[in-house]
């Protein structure tokens, strides 16, 4: 959860951080703020159940010490950690997120 806000976080930062020189730029910051939050929430649900996943086998095959430690430690599972990339940006709502991104920016940023 903290990850996913943190996540979130950085991802509102990064498109509030644009300043746009033309009148539709609020509205497009708007756009892409909510594709944005769309995105995220669709890779949670994803990782959400992934996660489990992992930490449920983690138990089961007595992988680590305790159920306790299988969360902690694939608590950042799916989030940009430790030179892993970040899971699930290819879902169709991060895909429309991106494609939403690069269709109003110049050839040269």
């Amino acid at each position: 959860m903290k990850n996913m806000r943190l996540s979130f976080m950085a991802l509102a930062m990064l498109t509030t951080a644009v300043v746009h020189a033309d009148p539709l730029g609020e509205e497009r910051d708007a756009k892409q703020a909510a594709l944005d939050a769309a995105c995220e929430e669709a890779r949670q649900k994803k990782i959400v159940v992934e996660r489990a996943r992992y930490i449920e086998d983690c138990v089961r095959t007595k992988m680590l010490a305790d159920r306790e430690t299988c969360e902690r430690f694939y608590a950042d599972h799916g989030e940009s950690s430790a030179g892993r990339a970040p899971l699930f940006y290819d879902l169709p709502e991060c895909e429309e997120a991106h494609e939403y991104r690069n269709s109003y920016r110049s050839p040269e940023s």
